[in-house]
Parts: C-alpha cells; sequence; structure tokens
C-alpha cells in the first residue's frame, strides 16, 4: 500500500496513513511488515481511522520492527495484509470505551462509525498529546482524556457497557466495575495473523483461543473471570 502520511504525536506515537480502498470493522488488525526485511515477521497494528480512502494505524515506536514502520516517507509503499480477526460488536445501548496506550486505537474507528452517538470514550495517557487530543476534537465531550498512572482514579462508570483495550490491568479492572456486557481487545505477539501458526493462544473459558483468529474481541468477563 502507498504510504500517504507519517506523523509524529508525541511520547513514541505515530499516525501512519496509507491509500486503501477496502473496509474493516472497527476492532479488526492488519498485518504490517516492516521496512527491515530482517525482521520477517508482520506485526498486528489495529485500524486507528478509516475513512475516504485512507486508512490509518496508531503506532508506538517499541522495538526494531515498529521504529522501521516509523521511518517511512510519504511515497513509500508498505505490504500490508488483512484486515483480521472479529471486532467489536455493533453498538447497542449507551457505550464507554476505555482505552490506554496503543490499545485507544479503535475508539476512533468507533466514533466515526457511530452515527447515533451511543459511544463516549475515556482515554488514559501518562502525559498531555495534544497532536493525539486533536485526532479527537470534532467528538467534543463525548472523548475525555485521563492524564496520571490509572485512570480509574478519576474515572466513574455507570450503567453502560464497556468496551476496552490496553494494559492487563486496566481490562481486569473494567471487567470487574463493569455493570453490562463487557468486551475486551487482547494484544498479542503473532505470526501470522489468521490462526495457522498458533503463536498468540489465550484462555478463554477455561479452552485454548487463538487472539488472531477468534478475537481479538473477546467477551470480558471469559478471559478475565
Amino acid at each position: 500500500m502507498k504510504i500517504l502520511a507519517n506523523k509524529s504525536l508525541g511520547g513514541d506515537l505515530y499516525k501512519l496513513t496509507l491509500a486503501y480502498d477496502g473496509d474493516a470493522s472497527p476492532g479488526q488488525f492488519f498485518m504490517l511488515k516492516p521496512k527491515d526485511r530482517s525482521k520477517l515477521l508482520g506485526r498486528p497494528i489495529s485500524v486507528f481511522s478509516l475513512k475516504d480512502g485512507e486508512l490509518s494505524f496508531l503506532i508506538k515506536r517499541i522495538g526494531g520492527g515498529t521504529a522501521s514502520i516509523g521511518e517511512l516517507l510519504r511515497g513509500d509503499t508498505i505490504e500490508v495484509e488483512g484486515p483480521f480477526g472479529n471486532g467489536f460488536p455493533a453498538l447497542e445501548r449507551k457505550t464507554l470505551y476505555i482505552g490506554g496506550g496503543t490499545g485507544i486505537a479503535p475508539s476512533l474507528h468507533l466514533l466515526e462509525r457511530d452515527s447515533e452517538k451511543k459511544l463516549n470514550v475515556a482515554i488514559g495517557l501518562r502525559e498531555r498529546l495534544p497532536a493525539l487530543e486533536e485526532l479527537y476534537a470534532a467528538y467534543g465531550d463525548r472523548v475525555r482524556f485521563y492524564i496520571g498512572d490509572n485512570i480509574f482514579d478519576e474515572l466513574e462508570v455507570k450503567d453502560e457497557d464497556i468496551f476496552t483495550c490496553g494494559p492487563r490491568g486496566m481490562m481486569e479492572e473494567a471487567v470487574k466495575r463493569a455493570r453490562g456486557s463487557v468486551y475486551v481487545s487482547l494484544e498479542s505477539r503473532m505470526g501470522c495473523g489468521f490462526g495457522a501458526c498458533l503463536a498468540c493462544t489465550c484462555e478463554v473459558e477455561g479452552e485454548r483461543k487463538r487472539v488472531c483468529k477468534d478475537g481479538p474481541v473477546f467477551e470480558g468477563r471469559g478471559v478475565y473471570a
């Protein structure tokens, strides 16, 4: 795919935007192949935004693979496979998305698809990132940023469904506090992205499941009982 932009958002985060004429559901992911071909495996990255022929990913420089992707420039190309996995269910009632780290990515895609305004978003950050916050500005007070180590120091969970993705401790606490339905999106190292290699299995309700094929979105209480 052709790269349209690769913009720094601060805090080692950047937004990679590609030309794409397909579709994907919020919570699905693509496998992105690093520019450095010595790093053979693709990196599973959730969709951040998808509209008007532009597909964007929120990526954090963690290791060599993501750093290599971060070096790509407008006009370059990158090998991309997907979309893979099962995304979040349809919004049936008032829902709160709780996100931390790069786990916030599906929240913007969900907001783009939420014509009935059923979704509110709570984003936990260690520090203010104005460039990231600006991407959510169009959604006004439906999006709130919480700065600090623990989003639940300020966030109150009410009688609403919960979608969540981010650090394990945050998701476990979200499941514990949820009063309605709760869905978690798991982040995992993957080999193939479509269930063949069994590199990303996890336990759900006592059974081994593949994060890439059976997830990455699961019913939360089945993961964190």
